[in-house]
């Protein structure tokens, strides 16, 4: 019943390969083809505008050896949302939100499946069960996306081959195989579970052939992406998959990245998953746990071979999804070893512990949150810096708020109340972090300039525990050409209040929400003009001009405008400014890609006084 009131009142959006969901399903409405042509226009055009969203109708499609216009991803999802769309059309609802009910009502199905299937729900039915409705896939549900298909018949397909008392690997295989039309890494699974189904048969062949023609169902994607584009994916025909990215630092960062990793938002029952390892095989002799965490590591390897890593998610990797199954799955066998009060008691704070931190991100929803760094990162990159040294495109492009080539913000570095943490920087840009910070961290810095680009981590201090996150600030070089920021500001923190950059009038403009923060290095002591040209967004705003921590002018900002300059004392090095408003009605909890627009910039610079 939640699921289905959350459907009716969350708002579908379009992240990540959406727009190409969407069209195919339109495409496969109109001419039962999933290629786009111009009839699918018209549609697409109509249900965007009906749900306030603005996207190139074609973002994300290639041209096909045989010419047609086919989207870089598979069709298969579209095509089972088809009848929920087409029913939305014909009763002129909102088309979008058939993908998200789709979601909704595949997730009741499955667990409906599982709920009936055995004549007795034993323990660890119901913590499956329970398990798998609390976890981060309810995040994705609005998502014009396929991590809920994925994840649903991943969720059947372990039930069938590893918790149901009546085993059926048939249906084990299918559904796994229905999982990997859309993943097809998921194919890992897959070739698992006909090795298992094919062993509890005595290893029989003819059992061996009925698993393999069930699973044939996996090679649809390969068969059509082979037609078009003479490869087995079309990711891998524009480059955007190879399987030279894969590497250990994506995978370890999958479980345990700091912003993205399950470790974050499954804490309990990836540690519990570890913990059963030894005590499996030690204690109960059992080889299921270890064998199912060997699936869990080649499915990550697997989903590793994307060139775009920090893609569009929510809040955990997309690409996890369908691997929290497998340790919802180890969970809930533990109470085959035991079901006593003690075990009961793990489970439930297990449980409170996902639940809880599930709920947490949906009622902070932030759709730009694949962009941003969380605060348990900024706090462990003060304390600790080299306890996180992210997969560089991760901190690239969450330092420029933006995905955009990293490279072009060289050099990154973290402060905490004005003292440098962390740097992020390639060998030519190590020049420009020695005039900001010319005698910290020399042999790391050696070492950046020999093997590339690198971290360079500051000392561990416990004393900066606990970290006050409104000191924290990211910096990367003054990126973007052209920016409201003039040459004469060198570093700018995009993290805090920045929007993406937009154009107004033909010139470029950004939005603050609450706090902007730049900062500029100095060669000497020096008196300068800090000019600003803004306008608020619907009222008078109070603005506060911050340097190094102390405010130096309050100005008002109105909604028609103004030109504002002020006199400043520069220090010798790195001089932080940061422009705050304090006058603030309660922000949107529900918000999509963007931050809230409080006051808008045109132009921020610095020159000598007149």
């Amino acid at each position: 019943m939640f699921l289905l009131i959350g459907g009716c009142i969350f708002h579908p959006i379009i992240v990540g390969d959406g727009n190409e969901y969407v069209g195919m399903t339109i495409s496969l409405l109109n001419h039962w083809s999933p290629d786009y042509k111009p009839q699918d226009t018209e549609l697409k055009q109509k249900i965007y505008e009906k749900n306030g969203i603005t996207v190139n109708l074609t973002a994300g499609y290639i041209t096909s050896l045989k010419g047609t216009l086919e989207a870089s991803h598979l069709w298969f999802y579209s095509l089972f949302v088809l009848p929920i769309f087409w029913v939305f059309h014909l009763l002129s609802f909102n088309e979008l939100k058939a993908f998200q009910f789709f979601n909704i009502f595949l997730l009741i199905i499955t667990i409906c499946i599982i709920y009936r299937h055995d004549t007795i729900i034993k323990p660890k039915h119901f913590w499956y069960i329970a398990f798998t409705i609390s976890s981060p896939v309810l995040l994705y549900l609005h998502w014009t996306h396929t991590e809920v298909f994925s994840y649903c018949f991943v969720i059947l397909s372990l039930y069938f081959s590893f918790l149901s008392d009546k085993r059926n690997y048939y249906l084990a295989v299918l559904f796994s195989s229905l999982a990997s039309l859309q993943n097809p890494p998921i194919a890992v699974l897959s070739l698992s579970l006909i090795l298992l189904g094919w062993k509890s048969k005595f290893y029989k062949f003819r059992y061996f052939v009925y698993l393999v023609s069930i699973s044939s169902i996996s090679l649809l994607p390969y068969l059509y992406s082979f037609y078009f584009f003479h490869t087995t994916n079309p990711q891998m025909y524009i480059n955007a998959a190879s399987f030279s990215f894969i590497s250990w630092e994506r995978v370890v960062g999958l479980f345990i990245d700091l912003n993205s990793g399950i470790l974050v938002y499954l804490p309990l029952l990836l540690i519990i998953s570890i913990f059963l390892v030894p005590y499996s095989l030690v204690i109960q002799h059992d080889y299921r746990i270890l064998l199912i965490w060997m699936i869990a590591i080649a499915l990550a390897f697997a989903g590793t071979t994307t060139i775009n890593w920090n893609c569009g998610m929510m809040y955990l990797f997309r690409y996890a999804i369908w691997i929290i199954p497998l340790f919802i799955l180890i969970v809930s066998l533990i109470t085959e070893y035991n079901s006593n009060y003690l075990v009961s008691l793990i489970l439930l704070a297990t449980l409170i512990s996902t639940g809880g931190i599930t709920i947490g991100c949906l009622m902070d929803h932030r759709g730009d949150n694949y962009l941003t760094f969380n605060q348990l990162s900024k706090s462990v990159m003060v304390i600790c810096p080299a306890c996180y040294n992210p997969d560089n495109e991760i901190f690239g492009e969450r330092s420029l708020y933006t995905e955009y080539s990293y490279e072009d913000g060289f050099p990154y570095f973290v402060t905490y109340k004005n003292n440098i943490r962390k740097e992020f920087s390639d060998n030519n840009s190590i020049p420009l972090l020695d005039k900001i910070d010319n005698t910290a961290f020399i042999d790391q810095k050696k070492a950046v300039i020999q093997h590339g680009p690198g971290y360079i981590n500051g000392d561990l201090e416990i004393s900066d525990f606990p970290v006050d996150i409104n000191k924290v600030h990211i910096f990367a070089q003054n990126t973007f050409k052209p920016d409201i920021f003039d040459k004469s500001i060198q570093f700018i923190d995009y993290t805090t209040g920045w929007s993406q950059l937009k154009s107004e009038n033909g010139k470029p403009f950004r939005w603050m929400e609450n706090n902007g923060t730049f900062a500029v290095s100095s060669p000497d002591e020096r008196r300068v003009q800090l000019n600003i040209q803004a306008r608020s967004n619907s009222q008078n705003r109070t603005l506060d001009i911050i340097l190094d921590g102390k405010i130096q002018e309050k100005t008002v900002i109105t909604p028609n405008g103004v030109s504002y300059t002020q006199k400043i004392n520069l220090k010798k090095g790195l001089n932080i400014i940061q422009l705050n408003v304090h006058d603030l009605e309660k922000m949107p909890i529900w918000r999509t890609m963007e931050r809230y627009p409080i006051i808008g910039f045109n132009n921020i610079s610095i020159s000598n006084p007149i």
